[in-house]
């Protein structure tokens, strides 16, 4: 379990939920599965290149998507299972949002090459849950996944993540970490997001 924190895999017990939910969309994607994959996606009129680098590269695509017929089908208990490891060191929030009516928090870890290597995307309204984690390499391109019709609810899930706009900050390589000590941001200091969804620095 230790190993799989440091790599960015989340533990994603939702399986309890599933069974309440009319309608449950679960994605499991291995390194070699995604692999396999990248050599295949090129068939046909759905060939992308910058999708085929991105599979590639990963270690693992893991999405878990819950509709309810209605609210109160999920507790904020089941919530603080998977907050509790996006707020543990070596984790940046890049958005946090809390409201009446929906929470949401994307977080991503870094390698000291200033890398993503990990990508957490939590989004709970009243009567859905949607838990995105990938893990891997992540380049700019990360929304070209929507062009794989296996993938197409992850491309939409991360379509507007990967573009620059208010609401979904770009998630792009961050600069490498400093060598020397002191004027760094350590790896385990949260970003702070300004009012345009970017983050403005460690709080």
């Amino acid at each position: 379990l230790a190993l799989a924190a440091q790599s960015g895999l989340l533990r994603l017990n939702l399986d309890h939920l599933a069974e309440r939910a009319v309608k449950s969309n679960v994605v499991t994607l291995g390194g070699s599965m995604l692999r396999s994959m990248a050599g295949n996606s090129g068939i046909g009129h759905t060939g992308n290149a910058q999708a085929d680098a991105v599979l590639a590269h990963l270690k693992g695509i893991y999405i878990r998507e819950l509709k309810f017929a209605k609210p109160g089908e999920y507790s904020q208990r089941d919530l603080h299972a998977i907050m509790a490891q996006l707020a543990a060191p070596g984790w940046q929030t890049i958005v946090r949002h809390s409201s009446a009516n929906e929470q949401a928090w994307i977080a991503v870890r870094h390698n000291d090459e200033g890398v993503i290597t990990a990508l957490a995307i939590l989004d709970a309204k009243p009567t859905k849950l949607s838990v995105v984690n990938i893990v891997g390499p992540l380049p700019d391109g990360l929304g070209s996944l929507g062009a794989l019709g296996a993938l197409g609810n992850l491309g939409k899930t991360m379509g507007g993540a990967a573009h620059h706009d208010p609401q979904h900050p770009k998630l792009q390589k961050r600069p490498p970490k400093p060598a020397a000590a002191g004027g760094g941001t350590s790896h385990g200091q949260r970003m702070a997001p300004r009012r345009d969804g970017h983050a403005a620095g460690p709080v």
